[in-house]
């Protein structure tokens, strides 16, 4: 009877990974171990034609976009990028890569928007002759914590990231290619009361990880916790983790306030406000110098 227990039960915990569009067979390098199914991420491809793999004849630049939902797919209303026939959007659920559309693949969606923030930034690299393709790898996920991904139910998020893309030859040692890993987090942690140390450690943790699955190239950390108001506490732990060589300020979000920039909620991004967030983000990548 233990036994026969014992299978039911994987069944239904099989039954629920495949309505979630996650691989279950082992052994799997790709399972994503997340708790809810709420956290899952927009996984599944709608009407969309999967792209030819990586050319190295091309200038590629890998951009991981990781935090909580300015990060996810919250941005107003999606609009196409400039160079759509030059973005890939990868999917980490397939490893796939397909071209960008409303609600991107990898990352959770929302009802207040459709856009995501990681378009307009790939756009940037475009138009600043620094790729001839993006490779866009977005896995926000909407109202997480730093501890979220560095030791909660996330945190296997970031290893899968790096293993999708290597299976498909996409690898920081891969000619031609660069990559980029910027986090847009800390609206969570700043309700939370998350302390400067706190979060200082989540993010190590977070980093050891990154690097520990094969990521080699620059970490962008954003200062971000404006929800209405900003927390000194969350800025300071963002501004902390820098290291001027591996690790740099990202852009300031928090000085996107209002007006044109937010939403009803003083909160989430608009798509002119996701606009300006890529500005800032690009323009802190540009200041680190070749390759960008």
């Amino acid at each position: 009877m233990r036994v026969l227990a014992f299978f039911v039960a994987l069944l239904v915990a099989g039954s629920a990974f495949a309505q979630r569009g996650l691989a279950i067979s082992p052994p799997d390098p790709f399972i994503i171990t997340e708790l809810s199914a709420s956290v899952v991420g927009n996984s599944t491809p709608v009407s969309l034609t999967p792209r030819a793999t990586i050319n190295t004849a091309e200038t590629n630049v890998v951009v991981i976009l990781a935090g909580q939902s300015l990060a996810a797919n919250t941005s107003g209303t999606y609009s196409a990028p400039t160079n759509a026939s030059a973005i890939n959007n990868v999917n980490i659920y397939d490893g796939a890569s397909y071209p960008p559309a409303a609600n991107l693949l990898g990352c959770t969606n929302s009802a207040i928007g459709t856009g995501n923030v990681g378009t307009y930034l790939a756009d940037q690299i475009i138009n600043a002759g620094k790729a001839q393709r993006v490779w866009l790898v977005p896995i926000a996920v909407g109202g997480t914590s730093v501890a979220d991904w560095a030791t909660g139910n996330l945190s296997g998020r970031i290893g899968v990231t790096m293993r999708r893309l290597a299976s498909r030859g996409i690898t920081p040692s891969t000619t031609n290619t660069s990559f980029i890993f910027v986090w847009m987090q800390g609206e969570q942690d700043a309700s939370l009361g998350t302390s400067s140390a706190a979060y200082q450690a989540s993010f190590a943790t977070i980093v050891s990880a990154l690097t520990g699955a094969g990521f080699s190239g620059r970490i962008f950390v954003n200062l971000e916790t404006y929800s209405g108001s900003t927390n000194a506490t969350i800025r300071a732990a963002q501004a902390a983790v820098v290291n001027g060589t591996t690790i740099f300020q990202g852009g300031d979000i928090d000085t996107l306030t209002g007006g044109t920039n937010r939403q009803g909620d003083n909160t989430h991004l608009t798509a002119a406000g996701a606009s300006a967030a890529a500005g800032l983000i690009w323009t802190a990548i540009h200041a680190t110098g070749a390759p960008y």
